[in-house]
């Protein structure tokens, strides 16, 4: 699903076959359409993460790099798992209680995605990333860590920042909210279902 993946497929199993990468496609007209019901949060200006909370999507990174940016428009954090309560826990201890919300999990994000001043991702790895391809598809900037498969292969070089560096995610975030216009990426068509179809 990404030439990251594909990499690390290689390197493991050494195939004699060839390889090749498929995108997983993104229905885009879908995503739009979804993103049209009525968004649960309330406020005019928000940064949004959303994912499950668990150790490879590394929220505790996110939540301290927030912290470190300085900013004061709340963070809204979309999901559920195991981490979640150890989360909460940093939060309230980072003093933030007041500025990052759980949202818990929404089968429909999209709203959410579309009317955030921007989306981050803070994990270690990723399969692909398509939170950053619906982020995009809804004219959403995105910034990521520049995590193992993904990410780079969606976002230019100044969306991304290194895998774990709390004050290089910490930058991107207040540049993210300063000037969102900078961080906006146009929807690849190598992302379509058309495009995958083909390949296939």
């Amino acid at each position: 699903v990404s030439r990251g993946v594909m990499d690390d497929f290689i390197n493991v199993f050494k195939p004699h076959l060839a390889t090749t990468t498929i995108y997983n496609p993104i229905d885009a007209s879908f995503v739009r359409f979804q993103s049209k019901q009525s968004n649960p949060v309330v406020h005019p200006n928000y940064l949004v993460c959303v994912a499950k909370f668990n150790s490879a999507k590394r929220h505790d990174i996110l939540v301290q790099a927030y912290a470190k940016s300085g900013i004061t428009i709340p963070l809204i954090l979309v999901g559920q798992g195991t981490l979640k309560e150890q989360t909460m826990q940093l939060v309230e201890h980072l003093g933030l209680s007041d500025r990052v919300i759980f949202a818990g999990f929404h089968s429909n994000p999209y709203p959410i995605i579309k009317n955030a001043t921007g989306l981050i991702v803070s994990s270690d790895y990723e399969g692909l990333g398509m939170v950053i391809l619906e982020a995009i598809a809804l004219g959403t900037p995105a910034i990521s860590t520049d995590c193992p498969s993904g990410p780079r292969e969606i976002l230019p070089a100044k969306n991304l920042s290194p895998v774990q560096d709390v004050e290089a995610l910490a930058r991107n975030i207040k540049m993210l909210t300063q000037n969102p216009d900078a961080f906006t990426v146009e929807l690849s068509p190598q992302f379509s279902p058309e495009f995958a179809s083909k390949r296939y």
